[in-house]
């Protein structure tokens, strides 16, 4: 049997709280330029990018490669360019690599040797694990509540590094408080996955079905 990790991306994107924000930038055109860099790196979504109030540019006239926004042909001179955009930390395909290293260590939590892809495709699983199973969405619980502690493990490292005070004349700069903040949403989400472990267990020894039960997804 096969398992496919990139349907839990938005799961375990929302689960780690990588929620998209919208902004809006402006720039101007000099009728050469044709790159332009947002200010904002992750997954990039566009939701339209208009020249002196018209909305000009379609899909096929710009590119988007990580956050440098590329026109088929620059924008004119002293024209107004605002892009409207949305954008998340992590792009699909780094969540898509989180949920993999997370299978990796669901695998090892629950014995199960299965082997995975990077493309997120999971192997050699188990015929009392496979979709729709009575153990299928306990395995997904596990993976997503797995890859959103690696990912805040992630962000929290992050935070860690940047925790250090800036000074600069007489400026100082605290960054630690973001650092906390990071380390108790990652202790919230170990406390998560753990009892996430003890229901898998105590369903699968005990041979409860969750087939006859409606449940709602929480993130």
């Amino acid at each position: 049997m096969i398992y496919n990790l990139n349907k839990l991306i938005a799961w375990a994107r929302r689960a780690a709280g990588d929620r998209a924000q919208r902004t809006r930038e402006i720039f101007a055109g000099d009728g050469e330029t044709v790159e332009f860099t947002l200010g904002n790196e992750g997954g990039i979504l566009i939701g339209s990018i208009s020249a002196d109030g018209q909305v000009v540019r379609t899909g096929s006239d710009y590119a988007i490669c990580d956050n440098v926004l590329t026109f088929q042909v620059a924008p004119d001179d002293a024209s107004r360019i605002v892009v409207i955009y949305s954008f998340t930390r992590y792009t699909d395909e780094e969540i898509l690599e989180f949920l993999v290293d997370a299978a990796t260590i669901v695998g090892g939590d629950i014995h199960v040797a299965w082997t995975i892809t990077r493309s997120g495709v999971l192997n050699n699983v188990p015929d009392d694990l496979a979709v729709g199973t009575d153990l299928d969405h306990a395995v997904q619980k596990l993976i997503v509540y797995a890859a959103a502690d690696v990912i805040l493990t992630d962000k929290s490292n992050t935070a860690a590094d940047e925790a250090i005070m800036v000074r600069d004349g007489s400026t100082t700069i605290d960054t630690s408080r973001a650092s906390g903040a990071s380390g108790k949403s990652l202790d919230r989400s170990s406390q998560r996955y753990k009892e996430a472990l003890v229901l898998y267990r105590s369903r699968k020894f005990r041979g409860q079905s969750m087939n006859n039960q409606q449940r709602v997804i929480s993130y």
